[in-house]
C-alpha cells in the first residue's frame, strides 16, 4: 500500500473548501467576492494565482477536502473581469457645435400696420344697460318705477270694480311744533323769592328791571349771574333809568358779564351824569382826565369833577383839591384846594382807601 503524499493547502484554498462544503446546507449564503480587476498597464500588483488542488484519491474517501472551483474564464481580449466600455458620445452636429441647445423660436412677424409685436387693443366694455352676447347689442329691460308697476297690477282690479288701496302720499305733511326753550334756573329762584318782581320786569317796568339786575349781580336769593344782570341793566337803561345807566356803564367799563367797551361806557356815564347821577359824574371826570374811552380833556374833566364834589362825593372832593393844587384844567389855587381836602377828610376819606 502506497502512502499518500501530503500536500499543504494555503489559507485561501481552505476558505474556498469550507465555503463549498457549506453551500449545500446553507443555500441563502452570499456568493464569494470576485477577485480584484487587473490593471491595464500589466503591473505586478495582481495577487498570485491560487495553487491547483491536489488530485483526488482513487478510493474516493471523504477525508480529503473537495477541490476548489476553477476561477472564472477570462475574456477573449485578455482582460480580467474589466467593466464594460462606456457608451460612445453622441455624434457631433454637422455645423460643428458641441452639444449646443437648440436655437430659440423666432419672434412672430410684425403686423402690417407697423406695430412691433404689440398686443391688440382691448375691446371697449359694453354699456351697463346692454349685453354683448354676439356682434349685436341687446338692450336690457329696465324695470318700471314702483308707481307704474303698482298701477299695472291694480288696473285689472279697478276694471272689476275693486277699490284702489289708500295712497299715503296724498296725506298733508304734519307741522311739528317749535322746540320750547328750557326755563333758566334763576327764574325759578326769582319766582319763588319775588314773583311779582319777575312779572313786572317781564312787563317792561324799569324799576323792576333795575332791581332784578341788582338781585342777579349780588346773588341774593338767586344764583349769581353777571351776564343776566347786565342784560337787565341794559333794558332799564334804555328806558331812561339813571341808576341802571350807571350800572350798565360800569359793567362795560369793568367787563362784568359783558365784553369790555370803554367808548360805550363813557357814553352811558355821560347820559347818567347829565341826569344828575353823582357817581356817574365822578367816573366821567376820571375818564376824561385820563383819556379812557374818550378824548383827553382836562377842562371838561374839571367841570364834571366839581359837580360831583359839590354834590357831596368825597372822592370827587379830593380829586378836585388835587386839580386846584396842581392847576390841571383850572387856575392854580392852593387855598381852595385846601378847603376841598378838608371836606373830603370830614367825610372820612383817606388816601389809598
Amino acid at each position: 500500500v502506497f502512502s499518500r503524499p501530503f500536500v499543504p493547502l494555503d489559507r485561501d484554498q481552505h476558505a474556498m473548501s469550507d465555503s463549498e462544503s457549506g453551500s449545500d446546507s446553507e443555500s441563502d449564503a452570499p456568493p464569494p467576492k470576485p477577485p480584484p480587476l487587473a490593471s491595464d498597464d500589466g503591473s505586478d500588483d495582481e495577487p498570485p494565482p491560487s495553487k491547483p488542488p491536489p488530485p483526488a484519491s482513487d478510493d474516493g474517501s471523504d477525508d480529503e477536502p473537495s477541490p476548489a472551483k476553477p476561477p472564472p474564464p477570462t475574456s477573449d481580449d485578455g482582460s480580467d473581469d474589466e467593466p464594460p466600455p462606456a457608451k460612445p458620445p453622441p455624434p457631433a452636429s454637422d455645423d460643428g457645435s458641441d452639444d449646443e441647445p437648440p436655437p430659440a423660436k423666432p419672434p412672430p412677424p410684425a403686423s402690417d400696420d407697423g406695430s412691433d409685436g404689440e398686443p391688440p387693443p382691448a375691446k371697449p366694455a359694453p354699456a351697463p344697460d346692454t349685453v354683448l352676447d354676439s356682434d349685436e347689442e341687446v338692450e336690457l329691460e329696465v324695470e318700471p318705477p314702483p308707481q307704474q308697476a303698482a298701477a299695472a297690477v291694480l288696473a285689472p282690479a279697478a276694471a272689476m270694480g275693486v277699490l284702489a288701496p289708500f295712497v299715503f302720499k296724498d296725506l298733508p305733511k304734519p307741522t311739528l311744533p317749535k322746540p320750547v326753550e328750557p326755563i333758566p334756573l334763576w327764574r325759578w329762584y326769582v319766582a319763588r323769592a319775588d314773583k311779582q318782581l319777575l312779572l313786572d320786569a317781564d312787563a317792561g317796568e324799569e324799576d323792576a328791571q333795575y332791581k332784578l339786575g341788582q338781585m342777579l349781580e349780588a346773588g341774593v336769593s338767586v344764583p349769581l349771574d353777571l351776564a343776566e344782570a347786565a342784560d337787565w341793566y341794559r333794558k332799564a337803561a334804555e328806558e331812561g333809568h339813571k341808576d341802571a345807566q350807571y350800572s350798565f356803564a360800569l359793567a362795560l367799563h369793568l367787563a362784568k358779564g359783558v365784553p369790555r367797551d370803554e367808548d360805550l361806557a363813557v357814553r352811558w356815564f355821560r347820559t347818567a351824569a347829565q341826569q344828575g347821577h353823582v357817581l356817574a359824574q365822578h367816573l366821567l371826570a376820571l375818564c376824561l382826565m385820563h383819556g379812557w374811552g374818550a378824548k383827553w380833556d382836562e377842562k371838561d374833566a374839571n367841570k364834571w369833577c366839581r359837580k360831583a364834589a359839590e354834590a357831596g362825593c368825597a372822592d370827587a372832593q379830593f380829586n378836585l383839591g388835587t386839580y386846584l393844587a396842581s392847576g390841571r384844567g383850572c387856575e392854580k389855587d392852593e387855598d381852595e384846594a385846601k378847603k376841598w381836602f378838608e371836606k373830603a377828610a370830614a367825610q372820612g376819606f383817606a388816601l389809598g382807601t
